[in-house]
């Protein structure tokens, strides 16, 4: 090849080395919401049918290698199943394929760190098969009335909101095991029935038990919706593998409930959290416009939205709220179902609370800030629809 040839070459490749250093990174807001799926322009589809994302301010230039992100989004990168949901299964959360004829095996595709310790088992025990039918769940009501009170004498709070009051916090029943994402769900519903949004009626009146959980997901997946769960999963039908939050999106899709999933990947620290806190802020406040005025300009203002799935690697809590402090951080405001209410603060339900000595370490349990959320880099959410049908009621019995 001629030396001049050789020459422009490498200033070529050169320029575009360059041109790949200046490019910002990937921060992606991924959205789902099976009729927008439907009609996915299929000459921008990926390999996978994955649709472009909603919110985008990076994509790869014509120079950039497929792999370029420190995870591809179709997952055949990672070796672990990402945070059980869609950021390791992008691809599958299409709601427009058709039925897997595939036979399901008690194993999978995925090992321990997806699925748990229990990946491999075919079936529960008899003893927790027992305890969850005869026990259920671990149930609060009237907890969000308490926190709303509290974070208004809370003189770290500069402004506040919070989710439909009727959410109840269901939290996990003692040697369940890891439940988490059945009882986020629990939450979700308990919304629903109290508000009587779409789909509720699917409940009749109580939250769906694990069990039936496993059942209705099971039931979407043989109706083609996200239907790489079962191949992924082995089937969770009686067993305690792991689900997260592609198996809650195909569930409530195929109850006919609308959702919107949402993944936030960034692989610069912090620009994942701050791009889930802006969201989440910007969700709570969307649901002011309703309010009379004088609640909009409250200190905590009590919307009537329904609550927000929420997952990072490892775990999922319900988002119920957001709380801005005097110093311009921000905190989420969960129910972990890991954790219970405090005994303290359960003795408040039903009170006016005019004082409390200590209200900012009676919030302190249903926080996470920038400390907890700085460890991780990626995180899913699903919200729910908000609509409803009648006049809210009683959370459920």
């Amino acid at each position: 090849m001629p030396p001049d040839h050789d020459q422009s070459r490498a200033r070529q490749l050169k320029s575009e080395q360059a041109a790949l250093r200046t490019q910002p990174g990937p921060i992606q807001s991924v959205e789902a919401s099976g009729s927008q799926l439907a009609k996915v322009d299929k000459s921008r589809e990926g390999a996978h049918g994955l649709q472009p994302a909603t919110q985008q301010t990076w994509r790869p230039s014509r120079h950039t290698p497929s792999n370029h992100h420190s995870r591809r989004l179709d997952g055949t990168m990672q070796k672990r199943r990402g945070l059980g949901g869609l950021l390791g299964r992008l691809g599958h959360r299409l709601l427009d394929h058709k039925p897997s004829s595939s036979k399901p095996t008690s194993r999978g595709r995925y090992r321990k760190s997806e699925l748990g310790r229990h990946a491999k088992e075919d079936k529960m025990p008899p003893w927790l098969v027992s305890l969850l039918q005869e026990e259920g769940e671990i149930r609060s009501s009237g907890i969000l009335p308490v926190l709303q009170q509290l974070l208004r004498l809370n003189q770290v709070t500069q402004r506040a909101y919070l989710c439909d009051s009727n959410v109840q916090h269901v939290s996990k029943l003692k040697k369940e095991g890891g439940f988490c994402g059945y009882r986020n769900i629990q939450m979700l519903a308990s919304y629903m029935i109290a508000a009587g949004s779409d789909g509720h009626e699917s409940f009749h009146g109580k939250l769906p038990t694990v069990l039936e959980i496993q059942e209705y997901i099971e039931a979407a997946w043989d109706s083609g919706i996200n239907p790489l769960g079962r191949l992924e999963t082995g089937g969770i039908k009686g067993t305690r593998k792991y689900i997260g939050t592609a198996e809650a999106q195909a569930m409530f899709k195929g109850l006919a409930i609308p959702c919107t999933a949402h993944a936030y990947m960034h692989r610069e620290s912090g620009k994942s959290e701050t791009q889930l806190l802006r969201d989440i802020e910007e969700y709570f406040r969307s649901g002011t416009a309703l309010l009379p005025d004088a609640e909009q300009g409250a200190k905590v203002v009590c919307t009537r939205l329904p609550p927000v799935y929420f997952q990072h690697r490892g775990h999922s809590m319900t988002i119920i709220g957001l709380e801005k402090q005097e110093d311009g951080s921000a905190n989420l405001l969960v129910f972990d179902p890991s954790r219970d209410d405090p005994p303290a603060l359960r003795q408040l339900v039903g009170q006016i609370i005019n004082d409390h000595g200590h209200p900012d370490q009676a919030i302190s349990p249903y926080r996470r800030g920038h400390k907890y959320l700085s460890r991780y880099k990626e995180f899913e959410t699903l919200r729910l629809k908000h609509t409803t049908s009648q006049p809210l009621k009683e959370p459920p019995l």
